[in-house]
């Protein structure tokens, strides 16, 4: 017989915490804050993205992000041009 919480990872896909070390960064996300720019080179703000608890702000990220306990603000200007440089790519239809 099933549990109750099997049961809800197989029909709404929950993730157990334990499972969160197994999934990857597939799109290769620098760690940490970082710089996007959009395919066509236009600037659109600063992401950031936390391998341990899997937070993903892609672009036009706030001052400051909460997340493994911890709330991390956005880098000085002089760290800024330190950072590394993400370009988010269109999937499917290209936009110009």
């Amino acid at each position: 017989m099933e549990t109750i919480e099997s049961l809800e990872q197989e029909h709404f896909g929950l993730v157990a915490d334990q499972d969160l070390e197994k999934q990857s960064n597939p799109a290769g996300l620098p760690h940490g804050w970082y710089k996007v720019l959009t395919a066509s080179g236009k600037d659109a703000g600063f992401g950031f993205y936390c391998d341990d608890c899997k937070v993903n702000v892609p672009d036009h990220a706030p001052e400051s992000i909460r997340h493994c306990r911890k709330v991390e603000t956005r880098p000085g200007m002089l760290r800024e041009l330190q950072l590394p440089v993400h370009t988010i790519r269109p999937i499917g239809i290209a936009w110009i």
